[in-house]
Parts: structure tokens; C-alpha cells; sequence
């Protein structure tokens, strides 16, 4: 029997969802049993799924897909609006799904915006739900920097603490995807990807002023209540470089687009 307890894990697009499922998958082997709710084509959802990834888009339009439970475990990913947006609208083109134009991007960036506020408040704001025991959040920044720590909290939730973590395995499942730079599994193959160090906000192509002016309006109420650290200092310098901590051979690395 598997020792993972049936988890919901609701993520705002470009995260690092695939980047810690796949750690989870080194660590639990078999045992980890992923279906997709956003995209059937991933994985369907059976009766011995036990990780069930929800991107909850029905908030796009004000309406949620996921319906909260009492008796359900959810694990939430979120990570800096701006940063997220960027790398879903790079996403979303790439799979000639948008139109690479100013234009586009001037409409999408409101819209996901609305869209990442509707799902920090719902699933990391909402006080109900920070005080729930059967809420763990992961953080992006905090995941790159400090993936060990991270995924160890993640898999104790994922067990209810009930099983005891093998450090070892853990080390190695992480060493998979985090040197030189981190690696995700394709699906639909056997391909392996890099993610490639993440790219600085202002070298989009349609980067503008209306960055600064986001980041500040979202910064006391969303940033800062979420620990997200701010991409834009007083003296506008390049954010630093991130690192995955190994504790056997430490790597740096920036964050990934």
C-alpha cells in the first residue's frame, strides 16, 4: 500500500509543478500514482491516482473548479505573478497557441493577473485555509533555493508525517533533476528537457515601466503576506543567483523561466 495520503495539488501555471513531481517521482517510485485534472492528456485521473494536479482555471472567469473539502489534502504551489505570467505567455506561444505580438501580451498580462490574485486568495490568502493542517504551500523561490528542505516538508505532508524520510533517497531524487541545471521528464517520451537559468523580468521583450509600477501596487497586500521576495529593489539590481541546496555537492543556479 502506498504510504502517500490522496493530495490535491492546485498550482498557478509555471510554478514548478513538473520540477518537484518529479522528484516525488524519483523518491516514491510506483508509489507515486499522478493524474492531471487540468489536461487529461497528461494523466487521467483513476481510483489509485494519489497526486492530482489542478491548475483550478475555472477562476480565470470567477468560478472555481475545485470545490475546497473538509476531508481533502491540498499542496499549493504559487510563485512571483510577474514572473509566472511571463513564463506561461513564452509557454502558451511557443505551442502556437497565441500570437507573439505586443497586442497579445498587453491583454494577457491583466487577465492572468486577475487570475493568479483570484488564486493566492483563494488557496494561500484565504485565513480559513492558512490555518488548515491539511494545507501545505511550496513556495517557488523557497523550492529553488532550498529544494531539499522543501521537498523533505513536502513528502512529510504527503505521508502525513507518518513515514520516516529517507535522506539518502531523497538526496539522490533531487541530485536528479538539480545539477548543472535543473532537468524535468517529457510526458508524452522519454526526452529529458532542460529548464534553463531563469531569465531577469527585464530582458522580456515586452518589458515596460508597468512592471515597477505592478510589482509596488502588489507588494503589501500579495508579495509580502505570500513571502515572495521582490524582483525590483530601490536600486533596481539583478535579483541574485539562486542555489539547490545538496548537502553532499551544493550547485548554484539560478531561477528557472
Amino acid at each position: 500500500m502506498s504510504p502517500i495520503l490522496k493530495t490535491v495539488n492546485p498550482c498557478f501555471p509555471r510554478s514548478g509543478h513538473r520540477f518537484l513531481r518529479n522528484i516525488f517521482e524519483a523518491y516514491f517510485d510506483d508509489q507515486f500514482v499522478f493524474g492531471s485534472v487540468h489536461n487529461a492528456a497528461e494523466r487521467k485521473v483513476t481510483e489509485d491516482t494519489n497526486y492530482i494536479k489542478d491548475h483550478d482555471t475555472g477562476l480565470l472567469s470567477g468560478k472555481s473548479d475545485r470545490q475546497i473539502t473538509s476531508d481533502a489534502r491540498y499542496l499549493v504551489q504559487y510563485r512571483h505573478p510577474l514572473e509566472s505570467i511571463q513564463s506561461y505567455f513564452e509557454f502558451i506561444v511557443c505551442r502556437g497557441k497565441l500570437e507573439d505580438s505586443p497586442e497579445k501580451w498587453a491583454g494577457f498580462l491583466p487577465q492572468r493577473l486577475r487570475f493568479w490574485k483570484a488564486f493566492v486568495r483563494k488557496w494561500c490568502l484565504d485565513p480559513g485555509m492558512r490555518a488548515n493542517d491539511r494545507v501545505h504551500r511550496v513556495q517557488y523561490d523557497a523550492l529553488y533555493s532550498n529544494t531539499v528542505g522543501e521537498a523533505e516538508k513536502a513528502i512529510s505532508f504527503l505521508t502525513g508525517g507518518q513515514v520516516e524520510i529517507d535522506h539518502k533517497r531523497l538526496e539522490s531524487a533531487v541530485g536528479q533533476f538539480s545539477r548543472g541545471f535543473c532537468r524535468y521528464r517529457i510526458d508524452d517520451g522519454m526526452e529529458e528537457k532542460l529548464i534553463n537559468a531563469r531569465r531577469d523580468v527585464r530582458e522580456f521583450r515586452y518589458f515596460n515601466d508597468d512592471f515597477y509600477r505592478l510589482e509596488e501596487a502588489l507588494a503589501r497586500d500579495y508579495l509580502e503576506p505570500l513571502g515572495i521576495p521582490r524582483l525590483f529593489g530601490d536600486t533596481d539590481a539583478t535579483p541574485p543567483a539562486m542555489s539547490v541546496n545538496l548537502p553532499t555537492e551544493p550547485a548554484r543556479h539560478r531561477r528557472a523561466g
